[in-house]
């Protein structure tokens, strides 16, 4: 993420363990699919308060664990901006844009390009259409610029809502 310009200035608890183990612990919550979440928590000045975790399925080949790591990496730049400021959608969708460029970026091989166009191709409305609509921002303006706007509450700026 650093090669992207990208930083997390707030202290980060990064858990991996089995999916099971991170259900009986409160992390996963949405099913057997789950690969990853973060979770955090503002006061009410809209402050962080304590550390973000991640929490990380493992045993994922490594392509994957990155893409989940991006992934989450994205939810946690969000956390440190304040209470959420962006749609599911735009969330999921920049979370998802930040995997993508992560996972070609960084010398993509057969599995890499494989995951990406997955992503890309998901009927998701949540997850594949976020992507493709905060993909469209990034590629125009440039992921730094369009974290700027969504950190700022200035979605719209970017062409998001």
């Amino acid at each position: 993420m650093a090669s992207l310009g990208l930083t997390i200035r707030h202290p980060v608890k990064l858990i991996l363990k089995p999916p099971a183990q991170l259900t009986s612990a409160g992390l996963f919550t949405t099913g057997p699919d789950q690969l990853g979440v973060t979770q955090w928590t503002h006061d009410g000045y809209g402050r962080l308060t304590g550390a973000i975790t991640i929490g990380i399925a493992a045993g994922l080949p490594r392509p994957h664990f990155r893409r989940v790591l991006a992934h989450e990496f994205g939810h946690a730049l969000l956390a440190q901006a304040g209470p959420a400021k962006v749609s599911p959608v735009v969330a999921e969708g920049f979370s998802e844009a930040l995997a993508l460029e992560h996972l070609r970026g960084s010398g993509a091989g057969a599995v890499e390009r494989q995951i990406a166009a997955q992503m890309i191709a998901s009927e998701d409305p949540l997850y594949g259409g976020g992507l493709r609509l905060v993909a469209f921002a990034v590629d125009r303006y440039g992921l730094k610029a369009v974290l700027h706007a969504l950190e700022t509450g200035r979605a719209a700026a970017v062409g998001l809502r």
